[in-house]
């Protein structure tokens, strides 16, 4: 059990379907103070990893998706770590069709945090794009995140793509992909002004190498 922020007697507002209209307004209100904004973040993940309704959140799986990556930029580490968990609530508990139809949503807004400050903020966002994989096509989604993360401005995003190819073929069968695309896709990363870029390029191209 757990307190909603502002609960009162009587039936309780809700955005998304299922999320306590309180909670989201904290969420929303950018002069909150920090423990209050910690609370409702931490509020919002149990609802959307505990509810046994999550499809009620497919109409407005949009506007989630936007809310939850606006905390992906919040300067609190356990905020960011909390909201990747979210992120992967609907991915895991959603019907396959859903997830597919807003993969292109999800590696858009995950993407750009592969880079993260953080290393165990990185290792989570890989970890869920792994997690999408299972759910729809692997090369989808790696295709998606490549064509984002390659050309991202941030050279971490871009090493971090890279290491998540490698990830993506060291986990399903090579017959998932059409293997000389992705090497054709990350080769370009060789001549990346970064040092790191290259050599994360380089690994995967010899781990190919037969």
């Amino acid at each position: 059990m757990f307190t909603i922020v502002g609960q009162q007697s009587g039936p309780v507002s809700k955005k998304f379907g299922i999320v306590p209209s309180s909670t989201v307004g904290i969420l929303s209100d950018s002069g909150i103070d920090a423990r209050a904004r910690s609370h409702a973040v931490n509020e919002l993940k149990i609802v959307i990893e505990d509810t046994q309704n999550v499809q009620l959140v497919v109409p407005h799986l949009d506007d989630l998706i936007e809310i939850v990556s606006g905390l992906l930029k919040d300067e609190d580490f356990k905020a960011r770590s909390e909201a990747i968990d979210i992120f992967a609530a609907p991915v895991q508990k959603l019907p396959k069709r859903v997830v597919a139809s807003k993969a292109e949503l999800f590696v858009r807004k995950l993407c750009r945090h592969l880079g993260d400050t953080n290393g165990l903020v990185r290792e989570s966002v890989a970890k869920t794009f792994t997690q999408m994989m299972h759910v729809v096509s692997s090369a989808l989604v790696l295709d998606l995140s490549c064509g984002d993360g390659l050309c991202h401005r941030t050279d971490r995003v871009r090493q971090e793509t890279i290491n998540l190819v490698i990830i993506a073929l060291l986990t399903f069968p090579s017959s998932d992909f059409d293997l000389p695309h992705v090497a054709k896709t990350v080769a370009i990363a060789l001549i990346d002004e970064r040092r790191p870029v290259r050599q994360a390029a380089l690994a995967y191209l010899e781990s190919t190498d037969t």
